[in-house]
Formats: C-alpha cells, sequence, structure tokens
C-alpha cells in the first residue's frame, strides 16, 4: 500500500495531509497530544512520500474555532472539515473561508451530498459518472469550489470492486475534462481569497446526521471513559516508552461509524 501511494507521490499531482497521529480526539481531550500527534504523523508524510503537510484535517472531520486557532498557531495554511448545515445556515460550502479565531486558516468545507453520493450511496443508489459530473457542473455560477472527501475504505470496502466504483472514478476525470472541470489540491485553493469567517463555536465532525461528537460523548458513561482516558495523556506523552506510546495510539482510535 506505501509503495502505491508513493508512486502516487511521484506524479506531483497528490497531496498529503496532516492529521493526528492516532485518529483520536486529542483536539478536544488534550491540546498538547494533539499537537504532538499531528507533529509527529506530518514527519512519517515527510519521512515516507517527501511533503511536508500544509493542510490538516482532523479525526472524523472535528473542528472548531479553538481547534481551527490550534492549526493557525502550528503554522498550516489550510484545515479541511464539514460543510454542516447548523454552522453554514444559508452561506455555500462552494467557497473559501477562513478560521473565526485566526484569520490566516483558510477552511475548505466538504460538500456532503456530493460526497456521500460516492462514500455512502454508492452501492444502495447507483449513479452514473456523467449524471454527477452533471449535478457538479450545476452549481450555481461563482461558486467555484467544490470539496469532495471520504476514506480510502470507500473503494473496495464499503463498496465493493463489483459495485463498478473503480470505472465510476476513472470517469470522473474525462468527464470533468470535457465539461470545462478542473481539479487541484488543497494547499492550492488555501492561496485563495477568502469570503469571509465561519463560526463554530462547538464541535463539529462529519458523523451522523447531528455532524457533531456526540456519538462518541453523547452519554454519561461515555464522557467519564474520556475523561479518564485523557486524564493520563500528559503522564503517558512524556514518558518516553515506545511501547506504550503505541498501546496508548491503539487505545484512543475512534473507529469510522461506518464500520
Amino acid at each position: 500500500m506505501i509503495d502505491l501511494l508513493q508512486q502516487l507521490a511521484e506524479t506531483k499531482c497528490v497531496e498529503f495531509l496532516a492529521e493526528p497521529y492516532s485518529h483520536g480526539l486529542a483536539s478536544i481531550g488534550n491540546e498538547e497530544s494533539f499537537r504532538e500527534e499531528v507533529k509527529r504523523q506530518a514527519k512519517k508524510m515527510k519521512e515516507l512520500f517527501g511533503q511536508t503537510p500544509k493542510v490538516v484535517r482532523n479525526s472524523s472531520l472535528i473542528y472548531s474555532d479553538e481547534i481551527g486557532a490550534i492549526c493557525a498557531d502550528m503554522g498550516f495554511k489550510g484545515m479541511i472539515t464539514e460543510g454542516a448545515k447548523q454552522v453554514l445556515g444559508w452561506k455555500s460550502p462552494h467557497y473559501i473561508y477562513h478560521c473565526a479565531s485566526d484569520p490566516r486558516l483558510k477552511l475548505l468545507l466538504r460538500d456532503i451530498s456530493l460526497s456521500e453520493d460516492i462514500t455512502e450511496r454508492f452501492t444502495s443508489h447507483p449513479i452514473m459518472a456523467d449524471q454527477w459530473i452533471d449535478w457538479v457542473a450545476s452549481t450555481p455560477e461563482g461558486e467555484n469550489f467544490i470539496n469532495i472527501f471520504g476514506e480510502l475504505v470507500t473503494f473496495g470496502i464499503f463498496h465493493p470492486i463489483q459495485s463498478g466504483i473503480l470505472e465510476f472514478l476513472k470517469a470522473i476525470p474525462v468527464l470533468a475534462k470535457q465539461r470545462g472541470i478542473g481539479f487541484a489540491l488543497p494547499s492550492d485553493f488555501c492561496e485563495e481569497k477568502s469570503v469571509g469567517a465561519i463560526e463554530v463555536p462547538y464541535n463539529i465532525s462529519w458523523v451522523d446526521e447531528e455532524r457533531d461528537t456526540s456519538c462518541w460523548l453523547g452519554n454519561v458513561m461515555q464522557r467519564e471513559a474520556f475523561q479518564k482516558l485523557y486524564s493520563v495523556a500528559d503522564r503517558v506523552r512524556v514518558c518516553g516508552d515506545r511501547r506504550l506510546q503505541m498501546d496508548w495510539d491503539s487505545l484512543t482510535i475512534i473507529i469510522p461509524s461506518s464500520l
């Protein structure tokens, strides 16, 4: 798998993002642990693929103004998060916004519907590539940025090979070119001017209909486990024991809700 990703890196047509090393809830559990995990993962991206990430995405796209300010302070140019209705209101996700707490950080918001046509509904409600491109092309004039985001397990696990998902992917660039639709790396869009701030005072994510963190912290038992887990985060981080750190990474990972 790493060999294939290295081949992609050599094309210069892909960009590797930073994220918490354990894919956990460090961003809302312990700030220093979050910073350390993101730096550790970014270092691994540099070692494996020769790229230093400029854009970050948090576990399950978790985001708030506070998390955005931390990422800006770490030097990231942009962050990918969910185009949640409770945050956007009447606004469209098809523009470049910035963090309300630090305008240096650009926000790239996922188009939920167009993304989930592929990641969630492809097998149960099959669509043709030309139909999907028509939907992309029909966005209102001036809405020039469309962020499609999903996980790699979409292709071959959530949607088996026999579903036609790979043929769908192969057709998209050809059809997009015919319609004058281009592609760009996340950091390229971070060079664009923001149309304004998006205020996110509480945590959002891409999980469930609520698009928040209630699936992990929605009841008393979950919150107690979360608090006890991260109450020892500082000690784990400074202990210097590599095997203990590996156990910690495994213990703190959050499993995708669709598994």
